[in-house]
């Protein structure tokens, strides 16, 4: 075993903390808190679903304006006369775009590895339960989601979020490669990033004090080191840093933009 330490104490376990995001209060209030009135599942549930919905909408609707905005751009697009892009503007505001998308879609597959290989599926959807393992640790001790709500989870949540965020990347790359100048690039990235963090924001604005202090309230569940290979999440970081600059690198080289006729030497500030 390793012999790294903390303070002379072992190291800490790896944990998986549920979102404090509108969609971990989707997914996770139904098994947190029982409702037996009307205005008890609009206070608990219901309100999350609206807000949920709303996100959806807002996304969409981006989205859509989005392509269509593309569009316009690409048939207005004067080669002769438009401003040259710089790559040391462009390249931020790409990885700026990346890193909001790729966090999105992390989330999602973190939150579906968790509920499929970390609750084992139940008869019935019920409450969960905690016991307490060790003074200030908690592991969860029953209750989870039924498969019939996994599967429901997985269709009108997890899968709806992967596309859009997906969705939301590849058109953030196109439209900042058809920035009309290089302010544009800075104001347009900040607005892209906004958006597809939009569901953080309505959690933040939107929900309610008392759901956000239940969901800031759940204990962390503990997962098991796995020694062998705990070694390599430090090159799967590595990874993920390297292959978010090799999209950007693709992007900016094999595109054609203002500045840029397809030649890799754009990025030494020449033409081929």
């Amino acid at each position: 075993s390793s012999g790294t330490s903390v303070g002379g104490g072992p190291l800490p376990k790896v944990n998986f903390v549920v979102p404090q995001s509108l969609y971990g209060t989707v997914i996770f209030m139904p098994v947190l808190v029982s409702t037996t009135t009307p205005s008890e599942w609009l206070r608990w549930h219901g309100m999350s679903y609206f807000w949920m919905c709303v996100n959806f909408a807002t996304q969409t609707l981006f989205l859509c304006g989005l392509a269509a905005v593309i569009e316009l751009r690409i048939e207005e697009i004067d080669q002769e006369g438009c401003v040259v892009l710089m790559p040391g503007i462009l390249a931020p505001g790409l990885f700026a775009c990346l890193v909001a998308s790729f966090t999105d879609i992390e989330e999602t597959y973190d939150i579906w590895k968790f509920i499929n290989y970390r609750m084992p599926p139940t008869r019935v959807t019920c409450m969960i339960t905690y016991s307490e393992r060790s003074p200030g640790r908690w592991q969860m001790r029953g209750g989870g989601f039924s498969l019939a709500r996994k599967a429901c989870i997985a269709m009108f949540i997890l899968i709806p979020k992967l596309a859009l965020a997906i969705s939301l990347l590849f058109y953030s790359f196109w439209f900042l490669m058809l920035s009309p100048n290089n302010m544009d690039i800075i104001l347009n990235a900040t607005a892209l990033v906004f958006i597809i963090q939009v569901d953080e924001a309505l959690f933040t604005f939107f929900s309610l004090p008392e759901v956000r202090s239940l969901m800031d309230s759940i204990p962390p569940f503990e997962e098991d080191e796995d020694s062998k290979t705990a070694w390599l999440r430090p090159w799967l970081q590595l990874l993920k840093f390297a292959a978010a600059i090799a999209m950007i690198v693709g992007s900016i080289i094999t595109y054609d933009w203002c500045g840029n006729d397809g030649s890799p030497y754009v990025l030494f500030g020449k033409q081929a």
